[in-house]
C-alpha cells in the first residue's frame, strides 16, 4: 500500500528522484525522497568558505515533510521535473525546477480528453509520450511572422503560418525554427559572456528568459556584442532568421519544403566503453546511428540538444512504458536500443526503429504470458 511505499522511498537518500505509485485499487500516489540539507542562509549555489560552519548544513529536511500526495482531487499526478512545492513551503529545496513546459503540456492533453468524455486506452497514452509540440514555437512564431527579413529568406519564412507547432522527425518549419533558435540565443548570451551558456541551459529556461524580455524590446540582452551596430529586438530576430534560412540551405539545400527537423536532430547511439575510443574500426562496430529523432528540449518527447554545439540530441528517454493496471499483461514497452549489450547478438539494437517512430511492444507480465512468448529456456543444472 502507500504507507509501505513511503517507507521505501523513506530510505532512498541519494539522488532525489520523482517517485509515482499506483494500485489495482485505483489508488495513485507521488513521493519526493531524498536527504535534502537545510541550509543557514544559504542555497547552496556557489562555494562558500570551508573553514567556517556559518553557512554549513542546519540538518536536512524530515521525511515527513517533502512533498508528496495521495489520490489528489484531480484523479491523475503529472511530474516532469517542473517544481512539486509552491512559495508558501517552508523548506528551500532548489529553484532550478523545469519551467513547467512539458508538464503544463501533459495537463493540457490530459483535461482536454477528459472534457471530450474519453476514456484513456493504452494508445492515447503512447501517443502523448511521442507529443512534439513546441512552447517555444506557440510563443514566437505569431511574434516574428512579419519581421522584415531578406528576401531569399522569404521562402523559409513561408513554412511558418501554416505549422502546428509539432516537431515530428519530417517537419520543414521545425527545421528552420530550430535553426532560428538557435542563432538567437547563441548571438543573445553566448557572445556576451565569452562562452557557451547556452549549453548550461536548461529545458525551458530560455524559453522563459525570452518570453520576459519580449515586451521590453530595447532591452540589452537583445544586443549582438560582436556586431558594430546596437541591435534591440526586432533587429536581432530580423538577423537571426536570415541567418538560419542560410544555416538550412547550407545544410539542407534550398529547397525549404525538403527540410527536416530529423535530419538536423540525431542521436548517435554510442556504446558506453568502446563507443569513443577513438579507433575508427571498433566504433563502428559497437555503435548505432545517427538515427533521426523528432522532439526537443522542453516538450513531452523530450530530446535535448545545445545549440551552441549543434542540433544533435544529447539526451533522451531511455526506455518508454504505459502499464495496464487492471490487466497487466496489457502493458506496453520499448528500450531505447535492446534487450543485449552484445553487439553481435540480434537484441542489440531491435528495438531502435520502435523507440524512434513511438511504437511499443507487448510487455508479458503473468507467468502465463511469459510461457506463452518464450521461444526458449536456459535450464542451469548444478554440478555434483
Amino acid at each position: 500500500d502507500f504507507t509501505a511505499f513511503r517507507e521505501v522511498a523513506r530510505i532512498l537518500e541519494v539522488p532525489a528522484q520523482n517517485l509515482l505509485y499506483a494500485d489495482i485499487d485505483g489508488n495513485i500516489g507521488y513521493q519526493m525522497p531524498g536527504v535534502i540539507p537545510i541550509r543557514k542562509g544559504y542555497d547552496g549555489k556557489w562555494p562558500v568558505p570551508g573553514w567556517s560552519s556559518e553557512l554549513g548544513w542546519d540538518g536536512s529536511i524530515p521525511f515527513e515533510d517533502l512533498p508528496w500526495a495521495y489520490n489528489p482531487p484531480e484523479g491523475w499526478i503529472v511530474t516532469a521535473n517542473q517544481a512539486v512545492v509552491g512559495k508558501d513551503y517552508p523548506y528551500f529545496i532548489t529553484d532550478d525546477w523545469s519551467y513547467g513546459a512539458r508538464s503544463q503540456r501533459i495537463v493540457d492533453l490530459i483535461t482536454a480528453q477528459i472534457d471530450e468524455g474519453r476514456a484513456f486506452t493504452i494508445a492515447d497514452m503512447q501517443a502523448l509520450q511521442m507529443d512534439n509540440w513546441s512552447e517555444n514555437a506557440d510563443f514566437l512564431v505569431p511574434r516574428i511572422s512579419g519581421m522584415p527579413v531578406q528576401e531569399a529568406t522569404k521562402a523559409g519564412m513561408a513554412l511558418l503560418p501554416s505549422w502546428d507547432y509539432q516537431q515530428g522527425i519530417d517537419s520543414a518549419p521545425a527545421a528552420y525554427f530550430n535553426a532560428f533558435w538557435r542563432q538567437l540565443i547563441t548571438r543573445m548570451f553566448d557572445s556576451k559572456t565569452g562562452t557557451d551558456i547556452t549549453s548550461a541551459s536548461g529545458d525551458d529556461q530560455f524559453f522563459e528568459v525570452i518570453r520576459t524580455l519580449w515586451d521590453s524590446p530595447d532591452d540589452p540582452w537583445w544586443d549582438d556584442p560582436l556586431t558594430a551596430e546596437t541591435e534591440g529586438r526586432d533587429a536581432v530576430i530580423t538577423a537571426s532568421l536570415d541567418a538560419a534560412y542560410q544555416d538550412m540551405v547550407d545544410l539542407q539545400g534550398s529547397e525549404p519544403g525538403s527540410w527536416r527537423w530529423g535530419a538536423l536532430h540525431t542521436l548517435l547511439l554510442q556504446h558506453g566503453t568502446l563507443g569513443a575510443s577513438g579507433i575508427a574500426p571498433i566504433e563502428a562496430l559497437f555503435n548505432r546511428g545517427p538515427i533521426d529523432t523528432a522532439g526537443g528540449s522542453g516538450i513531452v518527447n523530450a530530446t535535448g540538444w545545445t545549440p551552441s554545439d549543434g542540433f544533435e540530441v544529447t539526451w533522451v528517454p531511455s526506455m518508454r512504458q504505459v502499464v495496464d493496471l487492471s490487466d497487466f499483461d496489457n502493458s506496453t514497452w520499448v528500450n531505447l536500443t535492446g534487450n543485449s549489450g552484445h553487439a553481435f547478438n540480434p537484441n542489440y539494437e531491435d528495438q531502435v526503429d520502435s523507440w524512434q517512430s513511438g511504437s511499443q511492444f507487448g510487455w508479458a507480465w503473468s507467468v502465463e504470458a511469459i510461457d506463452q512468448s518464450a521461444e526458449a529456456m536456459l535450464t542451469l543444472t548444478p554440478a555434483d
